[in-house]
């Protein structure tokens, strides 16, 4: 073995570019450590954070100096700050809308892909509804004030289940058991979509393993097909994915490196979150994975997949008058092509009864 075969563990000159290629993922992931480390120096107004934002990163690693300063002239071009849609505003209206049911605050930005397009492309109104403030009772208030600030960079109006706190518990007890008051839970969102008239709702599927992520889709299902039913109104439901795949996803959705970039942002928020599992520097890594599976799951086995990096899975039913739905085909939309409410209830409108 020559000199070079034991430095490279016997790696070729192509088998090396590829070691290069796996080591820039390593120093993009160090990068982003590094910036979430540095954010937390400096003051989260956006009015006075790139200089010495710039000069942290410096700080926490001295050779960044060929990306510090082109990244702080980036920052100086967003907007000075944050606004979400609870905030006034003199947008046109947006006539149709999205009501994401989060099980946590922080599952509104891991699953967001289609609502950020259908906000930009369809003029779409998006409200996340967070049924829980997480399990730790120390961190509720932390943690709304965590979720108020990433949908404020999403541009997503916000709200909880019900006051002050959310829902304290939607996963069964510890003998398996229903959760406490289930059915009252049940009518708080029934009423909530009466309230709201969403036209599509996202919410985890129901073997998303985290078991309130699990008890999430439940309620969820039950209070659309009492709305459906009480009211006649016909709902989509968006089925999402984050602790465990879907097995028969029926949507590919294309997401631009700049929505990906948004939807890290957002995570970003979730200090308290990411300080324990920095999951936020792995997101793109997953979504890229899901155009690797999705792209033969949801456009067939054997065809070519398609030709964009990030995307994200769902699986889409239709309620109308308390029946659940599936969809008609599978669909997967580029990130050229144009994407809106009305093309989603289409695929959905003839569909066969699964429940």
């Amino acid at each position: 073995m020559t000199e070079n075969e034991k430095t490279t563990g016997g790696l070729d000159s192509c088998g090396n570019v590829w070691l290069r290629y796996v080591e820039s993922l390593v120093e993009a992931y160090n990068q982003g450590d590094q910036l979430v480390c540095a954010l937390k120096e400096v003051s989260p107004s956006r009015g006075d954070w790139t200089e010495p934002l710039g000069c942290a990163l410096k700080e926490v690693s001295p050779s960044r100096g060929d990306w510090t300063e082109p990244l702080g002239c980036a920052l100086k071009d967003l907007p000075s700050d944050h606004k979400s849609a609870n905030d006034k505003n003199t947008e046109p209206e947006r006539t149709r809308k999205i009501v994401i049911c989060s099980p946590h605050p922080d599952d509104e930005a891991l699953i967001c892909a289609l609502p950020l397009r259908l906000m930009r492309e369809d003029r779409v109104a998006v409200v996340n509804v967070a049924l829980t403030l997480g399990s730790d009772p120390a961190r509720k208030e932390e943690r709304r004030q965590e979720m108020a600030r990433a949908c404020g960079v999403l541009g997503f109006e916000y709200r909880l289940v019900e006051e002050p706190l959310a829902f304290d518990r939607i996963t069964p007890t510890a003998s398996g058991h229903a959760p406490a008051g289930r059915g009252k839970k049940i009518e708080v969102l029934a009423d909530l979509f009466a309230k709201l008239a969403p036209d599509l709702v996202f919410c985890p599927h129901e073997d998303d393993l985290h078991p309130t992520h699990i008890w999430a889709n439940h309620l969820v299902i039950k209070a659309l097909k009492k709305y459906s039913e009480d009211g006649g109104q016909d709902v989509i439901l968006l089925e999402t994915e984050y602790w465990h795949p879907m097995k028969d996803p029926d949507l590919l959705v294309a997401a631009s490196p700049k929505e990906v970039a948004l939807m890290i942002e957002a995570l970003c928020c979730h200090r308290g979150e990411i300080d324990r599992n920095p999951y936020h520097l792995r997101l793109a890594a997953r979504l890229m994975d899901n155009v690797r599976r999705g792209g033969e799951l949801v456009g067939g086995f054997g065809r070519r997949v398609p030709d964009f990096i990030f995307g994200e899975l769902y699986r889409i039913s239709l309620f109308s008058s308390g029946v659940m739905c599936s969809g008609k085909e599978n669909l997967v939309i580029g990130p050229d092509q144009k994407i809106s409410c009305a093309a989603l209830e289409k695929s959905v409108k003839v569909c066969r009864v699964t429940s």
